[in-house]
């Protein structure tokens, strides 16, 4: 009892412990904060919870952070409003419908780069859970990342060689268009009648 006594002490705010220090026992102490503290219905604390469910987004952030930070709430509303059904069947319909309305804050939160992939996931046959929803967004968003780095490499690559070709022509245009004499002599490859400025073997062949 005493040591009991003395964590919940321990554990207030200094300007506290004067007003419960003089309870004998731990029970009653704890007795005490549950009267002075306890709203007796959780209700503002659920009123907040559910607030910031529907203000919370990804906002441009990680997918994971967002769903975590989702499921973090929501694990808080099931601890304070558990479901109030007795009959099995009554249950299990209480969680189906639980579940539906936070598939549809869960993909209402989503950025709007995710837009196909949250009308996927309306569609699915049966509606999925909120785990199975996440699950399908996370994947087809690392797939679309995927196909968007190989595109950007392609573009890369046809824009190098697209660059090479014109460099290649435009040294053919000069070769075409500057008629060196007969005197003049390559000093890359000892060749006649083109210079270094020229040379194919040095700028390679058009």
């Amino acid at each position: 009892n005493a040591i009991v006594k003395g964590w919940i002490i321990n554990s207030m705010d200094s300007s506290l412990i004067s007003n419960f220090i003089r309870f004998s026992t731990a029970k009653l102490v704890w007795d005490a904060i549950a009267t002075t503290y306890f709203d007796g219905s959780d209700t503002s604390q659920v009123y907040d919870l559910r607030r910031r469910v529907t203000r919370l987004k990804q906002a441009g952030g990680s997918l994971e952070k967002y769903y975590n930070d989702l499921q973090g709430l929501w694990r808080e509303i099931d601890f304070r409003r558990p479901n109030p059904m007795t009959c099995q069947v009554d249950i299990q319909h209480y969680n189906t419908l639980v579940q539906e309305e936070r598939v549809y804050v869960f993909l209402d939160g989503l950025d709007d780069r995710l837009d196909n992939i949250r009308s996927d996931v309306l569609q699915m046959k049966p509606f999925p859970t909120v785990e199975q929803a996440y699950a399908h967004v996370r994947r087809e968003a690392l797939r679309q990342a995927v196909m968007t780095d190989n595109s950007n490499e392609l573009s890369g690559a046809v824009l190098a060689s697209k660059g090479l070709k014109l460099q290649s022509s435009k040294i053919f245009s000069q070769s075409k268009h500057k008629e060196p004499s007969n005197g003049t002599k390559c000093s890359h490859c000892g060749g006649n009648k083109h210079t270094s400025e020229t040379c194919f073997k040095l700028h390679g062949y058009p």
